[in-house]
């Protein structure tokens, strides 16, 4: 039951955090911060 609700918890917030971080990286790329 807690694992379930805690899995529930982990995909939503997964999901917002990789927005998040995928905003976060482009931002850094176009700013040139971003070496590859």
């Amino acid at each position: 039951m807690l694992r379930t609700h805690y899995a529930a918890a982990i995909g939503c917030a997964r999901g917002n955090a990789l927005d998040e971080i995928m905003r976060e990286v482009w931002t850094r790329y176009g700013a040139g911060q971003l070496t590859d």
